[in-house]
């Protein structure tokens, strides 16, 4: 085993070992969106091929993935591959840690944020495929908020509410989506949250966080967030940030505030809803905010390590 520093990141090279020898668990989320009928057999077919031993394969729905997840652990397994949703991913990160099972997270929902930092564009059978044939140990880092963890981004603010809009739109309830749509369009630029970061402190309707993600450029802004407070002059560009359309510092102007932190306070005086990497979550009326650097250990193949 070789330990190296590689872009602010520890890379542990596992290619001396062998896969066959590892214990692997596989968890499916078939409610995820980019969930196929047959994706099992395809997997299963991908993992004998290179002549991988699985312990055992979850194949579940909705809340039944939790408990998947609390059964993984006490199985003392090598690996964990999951397909599924930014939440999925979530979950399944927070569960391996940096010492449970090191996670191979394959696209399967519809933004699929950690799969495309750490395989970019990769489908999920080339991405564990490279994987599994050179795999590399990338430490990854993230955020915690209370007891909260995320490892993609968090946005704070009514603009969150788009989220709930988005999800029956996804599942193909077009009245719903319009009803939640219209309500949090209504909410949105209600109130304000009282941000602090970086010495600067004011006023937003946003608060986005960003965790260092290989995407991001480690060279120039070091390991830690990135931050976008957007205020009610930026309605246009607080609503694209709610649909996920836009990355902070796309739009250089005044109504965004871009900072690089580790600590972030966001208070205000109501509760305050949140997407923590595609979760809904209510944060209450304070929120503090905390750089984690080393959150879970992602399997990568060696090349894009």
């Amino acid at each position: 085993m070789v330990e190296s520093k590689k872009g602010g990141l520890l890379i542990i090279d596992l290619t001396p070992l062998s896969v066959r020898t590892l214990r692997i668990g596989v968890l499916v989320n078939a409610s995820s969106g980019g969930y196929e009928p047959g994706f099992e057999s395809k997997l299963n077919a991908l993992l004998k091929g290179m002549g991988c031993r699985v312990a055992k394969v979850w194949c579940v729905r909705g809340e039944a993935v939790d408990a998947a997840l609390q059964e993984a652990r006490f199985l003392h397994l090598a690996i964990l591959i999951v397909l599924g949703g930014d939440g999925t991913h979530r979950a399944a990160a927070e569960m391996c840690s940096t010492t449970g099972p090191h996670l191979i997270p394959l696209p399967g929902g519809t933004m699929n944020r950690l799969p495309k930092a750490l395989y970019s564009a990769l489908s999920w059978q080339d991405a564990l495929r490279a994987t599994l044939a050179a795999p590399t140990v990338q430490v990854v880092g993230g955020g915690r908020i209370g007891e909260k963890p995320f490892f993609v981004s968090a946005i704070i603010g009514n603009a969150s509410l788009f989220a709930e809009a988005r999800e029956a739109l996804r599942d193909g309830d077009i009245g719903e989506a319009v009803r939640e749509g219209l309500a949090a369009m209504g909410k949105t630029f209600e109130g304000s949250l009282h941000y602090d970061f970086a010495g600067r402190s004011g006023q937003a309707q946003v608060v986005y966080v960003r965790c260092p993600l290989r995407s991001l450029n480690l060279k120039r802004y070091g390991a830690a967030f990135r931050i976008a407070a957007i205020t009610r002059d930026g309605a246009l560009d607080a609503l694209m940030l709610a649909l996920r359309k836009i990355v902070p510092g796309a739009a250089a102007n005044q109504m965004i505030r871009n900072a690089n932190v580790r600590h972030v306070e966001v208070r205000s005086d109501e509760p305050m809803p949140a997407v923590l990497d595609g979760e809904t979550v209510d944060l209450g009326k304070v929120a503090i905010i905390d750089f984690v650097q080393a959150a879970f250990n992602a399997l990568v193949p060696q090349h894009t390590a």
